[in-house]
């Protein structure tokens, strides 16, 4: 989540209107400092500052505002969870997470040799097309021990 003090330096670039998006159920902003300052400006994020998760939780009408409803990355069974624990049981699964196509790219992909010698090794999964159920990553890369 984006700190408040990031959203205003980037809302001075803009020339007519922001968007902010982000999901308020999910990690709250992290700060290491105990000052009051820092916890009110760099511990809560845009969504609580603005009234808005606390309208959503009231069950309030708000304008400009679209919920998550449904999700694209999660298998069924760990959406499960989530969607009981902290979606309020609001959250649908996409229909491509549940295709027999998703699990057999999966497994294709980790049937392949891997580099796991190299102390840090980025993958490239935006080639799954079906389904994605891993965090993707821009570019595919492996480093070596010097």
């Amino acid at each position: 989540m984006a700190p408040i003090p990031a959203l205003w330096a980037s809302a001075t670039l803009a020339e007519q209107a922001i968007v902010v998006v982000g999901d308020f159920k999910q990690l709250p902003p992290i700060v290491q400092s105990e000052h009051p300052i820092a916890k009110r400006w760099l511990g809560r994020d845009v969504f609580a500052a603005s009234g808005v998760q606390g309208a959503f939780e009231r069950g309030e009408r708000i304008a400009h505002f679209v919920p998550l409803r449904e999700q694209h990355r999660m298998h069924p069974e760990i959406s499960a969870i989530v969607n009981e624990l902290i979606y309020d049981r609001l959250l649908r699964d996409c229909a491509s997470v549940n295709e027999e196509k998703a699990d057999e790219s999966l497994h294709s992909w980790c049937a392949q040799p891997c580099h796991l010698d190299y102390p840090v090794t980025l993958v490239d999964t935006s080639s799954f097309t079906h389904g994605i159920r891993a965090p993707t990553v821009a570019a595919s890369m492996s480093f070596r021990r010097w």
